[in-house]
């Protein structure tokens, strides 16, 4: 009767072995099939970030490589290539003029700074002077805002009222500034999605 009560408890024990081994095999394919899913997510979302930043990365290759390099940083003399929506025009700083004499009308700030530039046309559609320079400033250096352009009788004149397809034009741009050891020109900063960017860097001492 002993023998039959300890093959009976063996019998049970096997079988609640087996039991809790079912149970813990089960438990692990679940925390083993939730963590592939995981794993699985995460990479798929890193994947969907890549493939954004690929095509934020595109469009803005398409939009310079649309309207040409920016060319930034250029010194009195030398040339950039303008290019936007409507127009395309080769622009050249051709010297800085600072005007302090009492013969114009009272800056109303400290002194006048004149940029006497060319354009070239070398876009398909004649072009006008305020179509080329609209969106430039006269920047003061370590100052992140500038001046616009303005008319200053006796100082202003010189433009036609449009430039030809294939010619060029000359004359200034008056700035009303403050004093500044130096100054940046920049073009189309603002316009960074419809043109390409251009800026003439100078200094006070390379003025006449």
């Amino acid at each position: 009767m002993k023998k039959y009560i300890m093959l009976i408890f063996g019998i049970c024990l096997v079988l609640f072995s087996l039991a809790a081994c079912g149970n813990s095999t089960n438990s692990n394919s679940e925390y083993s099939t939730e963590s592939v899913d995981t794993d699985e997510v995460q990479e798929e979302n890193k994947d969907l970030q890549e493939n954004d930043e690929d095509i934020q990365q595109g469009k803005e290759k398409d939009e310079a490589s649309k309207w040409g390099e920016d060319e930034l940083n250029l010194a009195i003399g030398e040339t950039a290539t303008a290019h936007n929506n409507f127009s395309k025009t080769e622009v050249t700083l051709d010297s800085v003029e600072i005007v302090n004499s009492d013969e114009y009308e009272e800056p109303y700030r400290e002194q006048y700074v004149i940029t006497y530039m060319t354009v070239k046309n070398i876009g398909e559609e004649p072009v006008s002077p305020e179509d080329v320079f609209g969106a430039t400033d006269l920047v003061k250096e370590d100052t992140a805002s500038g001046n616009m352009w303005g008319d200053v009788e006796g100082l202003s004149e010189g433009w036609p009222d449009e430039i030809s397809i294939g010619e060029e034009a000359s004359g200034p741009l008056v700035f009303d500034m403050e004093k500044s050891k130096g100054y940046t020109l920049e073009m189309n900063h603002h316009f960074s999605s419809l043109s390409n960017k251009i800026s003439f860097v100078f200094d006070v001492e390379e003025a006449k």
